[in-house]
């Protein structure tokens, strides 16, 4: 008699959907009959019972037989069957910690996603809103199958137009960026959010350094036609300006040069509203501000880097090396300033 004849019908279904289907589907299916019997008793000894008989069959394959193991350990975690040992084996079903990062918008705010494996079959997965001088703003958490990530995170990079990236970044990296961000937090006095609980004993300390993934990247430096300043007027950086309140005193000191009634050449007036501008951008791009706008373009160039841009992604990593060389006196920072100035004018102009 063939020995399937005599499985119970939730067995027989199980055992012809995982000779049809992937590894993938087989984990999908099995989480969703797992989710099924914590909400009931009756249904989780009926999977138990199925899985028990299909753990032994030989016309599984291996990788599905070690995916029904792991079922019925979680279901002896519920108290449905005896204590069931995880199998070792050559080839076991391993998951790792996976990241993605957004670039960063005009307001100095960046998306991180953390998927962390949570029992060999699902994720936890932390959805997170960073911004500079601030802290965590925003935080979300949800738990996804194996087979529900990825539809997860096309769901999140389906939201984004060409003004923002996202792509997949080293786990540790963006780790490491959260832990900073949840110290940043404390720093300011506010209160970290409560989702954080779970997630502070496995992330870093914000102390440790982590290199930035982009360090690896090498390009050639832009052409001539393609200056630093180009940086500035990507579609990704276009918000990318200081505050207006900061700018103030180097718009009175500019207006001021500019309606001096002492008559000067020409070319010794432009050397002055030069010169402030020069002073303003040195004083404005200070050490953390420089370090801020460093970080911005280095995850810039990654990104651009992992959307198949090269051009664009090694004048990012050109500028961001720029700040790094000469800080307060590189070219970024004084086209920064000329580029909040010309749109604060530009704006005031609008208004009237």
């Amino acid at each position: 008699m063939d020995q399937t004849m005599m499985l119970s019908p939730m067995a027989q279904e199980l055992r012809t959907r995982f000779l049809e289907g992937s590894e993938e589907d087989a984990s999908g299916l099995l989480k969703w009959y797992l989710d099924e019997a914590k909400a009931n008793e009756t249904s989780a000894k009926e999977l138990h019972s199925a899985l028990t008989v299909l753990v032994d069959d030989s016309g599984l394959d291996k990788p599905i037989r070690r995916l029904l193991r792991k079922g019925l350990f979680l279901l002896s975690q519920q108290g449905v069957g005896a204590a069931v040992a995880i199998e070792e084996s050559a080839e076991p079903l391993v998951l790792t910690w996976q990241a993605w990062l957004s670039s960063t918008d005009g307001t100095g705010t960046c998306r991180v996603l953390l998927a962390r494996p949570d029992d060999g079959l699902n994720y936890r997965l932390l959805d997170a809103f960073l911004k500079e001088n601030e802290g965590i703003v925003d935080v979300v958490e949800d738990r996804v199958s194996v087979h529900e990530l990825p539809d997860a995170i096309e769901s999140v990079q389906g939201k984004y137009t060409e003004s923002i990236l996202f792509a997949e970044c080293d786990p540790d990296y963006v780790k490491w960026r959260v832990a900073q961000s949840v110290q940043e937090t404390r720093d300011r006095g506010n209160r970290v959010p409560n989702t954080m609980a779970y997630w502070a004993a496995v992330l870093p300390s914000p102390t440790t350094t982590v290199p930035h993934p982009a360090n690896s990247l090498e390009y050639p430096a832009p052409a001539e036609d393609h200056p630093i300043g180009m940086a500035l007027v990507l579609p990704q950086t276009r918000g990318w300006m200081y505050e207006m309140p900061v700018l103030k005193p180097m718009i009175r000191s500019l207006m001021e040069a500019s309606k001096s009634e002492v008559e000067v050449a020409e070319d010794v007036r432009d050397a002055r509203l030069s010169g402030i501008v020069q002073q303003a951008a040195a004083e404005l791009f200070e050490p953390k501000v420089a370090a801020a706008y460093e970080r911005r373009l280095r995850d810039l160039a990654l990104l651009f880097h992992s959307n198949g841009k090269g051009e664009e992604a090694a004048l990012a990593l050109a500028a961001a090396k720029e700040i790094a060389d000469k800080g307060q006196e590189s070219e970024f920072a004084k086209i920064l300033t000329q580029k909040t100035y010309v749109y604060f004018m530009e704006a005031m102009r609008q208004s009237r």
